[in-house]
């Protein structure tokens, strides 16, 4: 799949996707900060979902 090397994934500010994905980092910031780690950025909390969306598929 050459054509998916750089991949962008836009929002829109009213998606309902785009509000579960900010409450979920937020929440994940949160924990991170009360254990001395800092804040994870948008794009690794990215790539964490799809990892975990990618290992919950290879279940199936």
């Amino acid at each position: 799949m050459e054509g998916c090397k750089s991949i962008t994934i836009r929002f829109k500010e009213e998606e309902k996707l785009y509000k579960q994905f900010i409450q979920a980092k937020a929440k994940l910031d949160a924990q991170r900060e009360e254990s001395g780690e800092r804040k994870i950025s948008c794009t690794d909390f990215a790539k964490k979902l799809l990892y975990a969306a990618l290992r919950e598929e290879g279940r199936e």
